[in-house]
């Protein structure tokens, strides 16, 4: 009797020490909710992911990114970004892009443009129908004029492993042609996760930061990404640039990866101790779009 009640008790600190752990991480153990990246879709630094903007979210960004194609001729650009999640796994963005260059002007204040180009993009998401199933998506980059600078057409497959997103896709067109992939690492509950990415040019490296949700802000959150490529693409060197949003959620969250956890019930004397069903490990939301 007295073996059986050691026995019972040790049981009991493991399964304690187990529920200490997994609450400890249930908040940071899965990736953060996308963003946008530095050329308007939803995804890592540069490159498209599988995931979109949940329903009702949205979002608006500025950044000083330069294509490496444009880097000769550009001395500096202004890009700005809008997007929502439009319906359930549909994303729309638009955006404008600024590249002035380095001709000379013959009056003061003129100014000269590599481009000055208005464009929009779309993501469709796949539906999740089974569970492991990674998220999928396909989606149109620089829609509408006749004039187009970024154009791709793609498709991208991703999927969450705790802390660790991976993403991996092929494209076809102007900015995106071939194949290309990105991991992103979220540091626990810091809001900094950490990214790598090939375009498949141009290596990049980067770091975000999501501050947490802003109660008098509507509960938006801020997002500040540092880009670093890694290598010299058509000759341009290697250039930083960063990224800084704002994400609003305009629409109903139900941040279905963060909750509700299952648990079952189990009576030790007295206690009753709610251990977490590792069997039902709920979902990121970034499956759901």
């Amino acid at each position: 009797m007295y073996k059986r009640r050691q026995r019972d008790q040790r049981r009991l600190i493991r399964e304690v020490h187990v529920l200490g752990v997994v609450l400890a991480f249930s908040t940071s153990a899965y990736a953060v909710d996308p963003t946008l990246s530095s050329l308007g879709q939803s995804g890592g630094l540069t490159i498209p992911s599988a995931f979109v903007l949940p329903q009702g979210t949205f979002e608006a960004q500025g950044n000083d990114y330069i294509d490496p194609r444009y880097g000769e001729s550009a001395t500096g650009s202004q890009v700005y970004w809008a997007g929502i999640g439009l319906f359930p796994y549909v994303k729309i963005t638009g955006g404008l892009a600024n590249y002035p260059d380095n001709s000379h002007v013959q009056f003061t204040g003129e100014e000269h443009f590599v481009f000055r180009h208005l464009m929009a993009n779309a993501k469709v998401q796949i539906p999740i129908f089974f569970k492991y199933q990674p998220t999928i998506a396909f989606g149109i980059t620089d829609i509408g004029d006749q004039t187009h600078y970024f154009r791709s057409k793609y498709g991208v497959v991703s999927q969450t492993f705790g802390p660790l997103a991976l993403s991996a896709g092929y494209g076809q067109g102007d900015r995106l042609n071939g194949a290309f992939g990105e991991a992103e690492v979220s540091l626990w509950n810091t809001g900094l996760s950490v990214l790598a990415e090939d375009d498949s040019k141009t290596p990049y490296a980067g770091l975000r930061y999501r501050s947490p949700s802003i109660p008098w802000l509507a509960n938006a959150s801020v997002i500040g990404t540092l880009v670093r490529s890694l290598k010299s693409t058509d000759g341009v060197a290697p250039r930083t640039s960063f990224t800084v949003a704002v994400q609003i959620p305009f629409g109903r969250r139900d941040r279905a990866g963060y909750g509700p956890m299952m648990f079952r019930c189990r009576m030790h004397g007295s206690i009753m101790l709610l251990i977490p069903r590792t069997d039902r490990l709920y979902t990121h939301p970034r499956a759901f779009g």
